[in-house]
């Protein structure tokens, strides 16, 4: 789930902080990718159309 992602994003600033949150979204969006999850749809726009669905992308 998301927010288990986004509880491990922790510094000892604010901008340290924010750049483990970038990174930790970006796992979570590669992860959620890889499996061909759709992705929650917040307002717009809706992403999930352009996800190829069915294949496995690699690393």
């Amino acid at each position: 789930m998301l927010i288990e992602y986004i509880n491990k994003a922790f510094g000892n600033t604010l901008f340290e902080c924010q750049k483990e949150l970038e990174s930790v979204l970006e796992g979570w969006l590669i992860v959620k990718i890889r499996h061909s999850d759709t992705l929650p749809v917040i307002d717009h726009p809706d992403i999930n159309t352009g996800i190829p669905q069915g294949i496995e992308a690699h690393a």
